[in-house]
């Protein structure tokens, strides 16, 4: 989901050999095959997994937006500010990495919650360059599949080289996150034995 447009002009300069290229990843939990490729004036990114999990808990972990930074690594706060129904407006404080260069920044997204397999969300506050981010969830046999599809619009010139990897390197890892977390919480329901059944 977010980047942030306020670097000095030396970091700048020092950044303009930053090269974006297709490339396809193995996580390290779950299996990620991700692709990143130049889209007229955007970035393109995708992502997919498939995950061992069921489809409520995924939907559960996907739109739990208030608990996202007690898992997703840099993201120091995220908070829903407005829910009308299927529409939420979430804002989060996430610290941009790239190197050795760090970067707050307050990013403001619309969702759209499509229940109980899709949401659709773009940047509106907080950030120069545009985000329009989709996951979706769809069953694959006894697991989960989660898709991911953003489009990633910065400014000209060398700045752009550094927001669009920043902007990758964020997708990314908010991707990971939350395919490791969805994981990890429904390894956590098959462990719990209900009393009833234990005694």
């Amino acid at each position: 989901m977010p980047l942030r447009r306020c670097v000095g002009r030396a970091v700048r300069a020092a950044l303009a050999a930053c090269v974006i290229a297709s490339v396809a990843v193995r996580a390290q939990a779950a299996d990620i095959v991700w692709h990143v490729s130049r889209a007229d004036d955007a970035l393109a990114i995708e992502a997919s997994a498939r995950l061992r999990a069921d489809l409520p808990g995924a939907w559960h972990v996907l739109t739990d937006y208030d608990r996202y930074a007690q898992f997703i690594p840099g993201l120091d706060a995220s908070h829903v500010i407005v829910r009308r129904g299927a529409d939420v407006v979430v804002r989060q404080s996430v610290e941009v990495t790239l190197w050795l260069f760090r970067a707050p920044v307050d990013v403001t997204y619309e969702i759209t919650e499509e229940a109980p397999s899709r949401i659709v969300s773009r940047t509106v506050g907080g950030c120069a360059c545009t985000l329009d981010s989709t996951y979706t969830l769809r069953r694959d046999g006894g697991d989960v599949r989660l898709d991911y599809r953003g489009r990633l619009v910065t400014g000209s010139g060398v700045a752009s080289l550094f927001e669009n990897a920043a902007g990758e390197r964020t997708a990314m890892r908010q991707f990971r996150a939350l395919a490791d977390e969805i994981e990890a919480r429904a390894r956590h329901e098959t462990s719990v034995v209900p009393w009833h059944v234990a005694k």
